[in-house]
């Protein structure tokens, strides 16, 4: 899963299809992708079943983005869907990943239960990301993949496969001056790696809500009728 730091590569880019989703189903191939923040010029990705995204969500803070986005193209459509504002991504704790991620999920908890929402009805294939595609996107892609019955040790390892693009991700950053100003190894650089940990920290939150997952969107903003469609959508009849 290693990724060159060439220019025109995107990083940390993957299908999250092939996942088991309780016995007999798997997430379906072609219908989510995640990645770090795509750039113009940016080669097709190879590894993925179709491209470009029919639909892209980018969780982004305003100061963060390109304009044009470069996936703004006939066929695709970006949403803007950022988790926090400038002032509240400088605002993030500096050295406990966990802590972070719970601030998302405190403060974008609506952002949050419009991805699913987005998810279950816009056109797909779906492309999900951030600056490296590591925290916000990780958290998402962790949402979606829990309210699709995937297991917690399934989501934990797609987490850490990001540990092993990180050079290319920073690279990135840096060259295109996206490394957040206040730390030159700071959350925007991803420089604290992909622990486990971090990404158990949301996933008991959400166990922990009444009604589990499910329950958790429902009260953020998300339709009983959208989680029902994501989770006909994205997992699929296969081998368990």
């Amino acid at each position: 899963m290693t990724l060159t730091c060439d220019d025109n590569v995107l990083p940390n880019v993957r299908d999250l299809g092939g996942l088991p989703a309780g016995p007999g189903r798997r997430t379906a191939a072609g219908v989510l992708y995640r990645s770090a923040a795509p750039l113009a010029g940016d080669l097709p990705p190879r590894a993925l079943p179709s491209w470009p995204a029919r639909t892209v969500l980018d969780l982004r803070a305003p100061g963060e983005l390109d304009a044009p986005h470069p996936l703004a193209v006939a066929g695709t459509t970006v949403h803007a869907l950022p988790f926090l504002d400038d002032a509240q991504l400088s605002a993030l704790p500096r050295d406990d990943l966990g802590a972070i991620y719970r601030v998302f999920v405190q403060q974008a908890a609506p952002q949050l239960a419009s991805v699913v929402t987005l998810a279950a009805t816009a056109p797909g294939p779906l492309l999900i990301h951030c600056a490296a595609g590591k925290d916000r996107t990780g958290v998402a892609v962790a949402l979606l993949l829990a309210c699709a019955g995937v297991s917690r040790d399934e989501i934990v390892a797609d987490y850490m496969l990001t540990q092993h693009n990180l050079d290319a991700i920073i690279a990135r950053l840096r060259r295109t001056n996206h490394v957040h100003s206040r730390d030159q190894n700071g959350v925007a650089g991803s420089a604290y790696g992909a622990p486990p940990e971090a990404i158990e920290t949301v996933l008991d939150l959400w166990t922990a809500s009444p009604a589990g997952v499910h329950g958790w969107l429902e009260a953020h903003g998300a339709t009983a009728d959208a989680v029902r469609r994501w989770t006909q959508r994205f997992p699929t009849a296969g081998p368990s």
